[in-house]
């Protein structure tokens, strides 16, 4: 199918299906980066009218001299502006509902709230000595007022002896509306994921 066929069907596309059809092939790769079908998600979602951004008269005009000079940027330039504009939007949309907080405890009092909303969750990623890497999601959380306990369980786990080291990472969904159970054809590893990586552990065997 000629490219241009193909770039006016994925002009259709919003930006989760956008970045799915990018990973089918190598050719679907660059098309889906075409900044016009890019420029136009990004002008729809972070317009001053429709964006809880508040913009300034200089932002403004700087926002109208991007879009003019959309053909000198490089492809995926502003699938990438997109990106960085959404997880900055997220992260603030999550700060301010964990603002609150409980005098006794001096945690946040919506919680489980912000768990709901954004799909908040954790994942372990454990490397071995070869530098393999596995990434294990949680399975459960139990909450309560004063902690979050995370909870890790399976059979596919690999070996503690070949283990070097251990991250374990928040993770929130770029795009809060896709954060959804998985079904059958939209697993969970295939979100856009912000990683925000809290410790770093080395792992090591007692004598004993």
């Amino acid at each position: 199918m000629p490219s241009e066929i193909l770039l006016k069907i994925f002009s259709y596309l919003d930006a989760v299906s956008l970045l799915c059809t990018g990973c089918v092939s190598r050719r679907f790769y660059h098309l889906a980066n075409d900044n016009f079908i890019w420029i136009g998600i990004y002008s729809t979602a972070f317009s001053p009218a429709r964006s809880n951004w508040k913009f300034n008269s200089v932002e403004k005009i700087a926002m109208s001299m991007s879009f003019l000079s959309v053909q000198d940027k490089e492809a995926g330039y502003w699938k990438k502006e997109y990106i960085t504009k959404q997880i900055a939007s997220v992260k603030a949309a999550l700060a301010d509902i964990l603002k609150p907080v409980n005098p006794y405890t001096g945690l946040p009092v919506k919680t489980k709230e912000a768990l709901r909303i954004f799909g908040l969750g954790w994942a372990i990623i454990l490397k071995e000595k070869s530098g393999k890497e596995y990434i294990m999601e949680h399975v459960d959380l139990s909450i309560n007022d004063t902690s979050v306990t995370v909870i890790w369980y399976g059979k596919k786990w690999p070996c503690l002896a070949s283990l070097s080291t251990l991250d374990l990472c928040g993770m929130t969904p770029v795009f809060t509306d896709w954060y959804k159970t998985p079904t059958k054809h939209r697993r969970r590893k295939n979100w856009l994921l912000l990683w925000q990586i809290f410790i770093f552990i080395t792992l090591w065997r007692g004598a004993h």
